[in-house]
């Protein structure tokens, strides 16, 4: 009895995931055309921001306080530079990290060298930026006595971002006696987006001699966090800039080569 209701629920689940995927398919395929002189394409993948930390579980009854305190107690255990980059982190560690090097990153980058000197100059003297600067302040010092460079730091954010939503990232080939050690490298943070790329080493760089499936990503997101929002559609860029903003700063226009915006997962 107990094996037949099982069963009932696991074909009812079925059809619900079934209906649910015909209304929201979560695959994207598709096809680009190389030229002999193309080995492998320098990929960048973004996200939203709001996809990159809808796997984060918060909690919103926590205070501020409670919130600093639990920080602290993961950052009093991770003193050395090789704990604080190889230890797991907590998700409010994540958050803030990230909102570090998102917040510099736009201020320094995402605009001109006018719109940078205006921003970083707001961000000083704002009153109501005084926690923000402290909290910056907290974490560059923190690096600072750990030895842990910009760098580091961003790679580690990235990497501890997706962590939790990353379930493949590797790149494929048709000889199944070649395994290839695909690593994930952040190219760029900030407030609107997160981007990354496949990086490989020169032991792990190799060319795409067969047509078909190089590359594969399976990425989850929760969709509960994300209902209801207006969340633009994953890009893939393959001319690996750092980021989907960036070709709207070359050449001081909009170049659409290489890039494409409808990889909605």
């Amino acid at each position: 009895m107990i094996v037949t209701v099982l069963a009932v629920l696991t074909f009812k689940d079925v059809v619900q995931l079934t209906l649910e995927y015909a209304e929201d398919p979560k695959q994207s395929d598709m096809n680009i055309v190389f030229n002999e002189s193309m080995t492998m394409p320098n990929i960048t993948f973004c996200m939203s921001r709001s996809q990159a930390w809808s796997h984060f579980a918060i909690n919103i009854n926590e205070s501020t306080e409670e919130w600093d305190e639990i920080i602290q107690g993961f950052l009093e255990n991770m003193t050395t530079h090789d704990e604080f980059l190889t230890k797991p982190w907590d998700y409010r560690m994540v958050m803030e990290g990230y909102d570090v090097v998102a917040t510099l990153n736009s201020m320094e980058r995402e605009t001109t060298s006018q719109g940078a000197a205006r921003s970083i100059n707001v961000f000083s003297g704002q009153a109501r930026l005084v926690n923000k600067r402290a909290m910056i302040k907290k974490w560059l010092k923190t690096l600072e006595d750990r030895g842990v460079t910009f760098e580091e730091f961003t790679q580690k954010v990235g990497s501890e971002t997706i962590r939790r939503s990353m379930q493949r990232f590797q790149r494929t080939t048709f000889d199944e006696d070649l395994v290839i050690r695909t690593k994930f490298r952040t190219s760029w943070i900030s407030t609107m987006q997160f981007c990354f790329q496949p990086w490989f080493d020169r032991d792990n760089f190799h060319p795409i001699n067969d047509q078909g499936n190089f590359f594969t990503m399976v990425l989850s997101h929760n969709p509960e966090k994300l209902a209801g929002k207006s969340v633009d559609c994953m890009t893939v860029d393959f001319h690996g800039r750092p980021s989907s903003l960036s070709r709207f700063m070359e050449g001081k226009g909009r170049t659409r080569d290489g890039f494409n915006e409808e990889a909605s997962f």
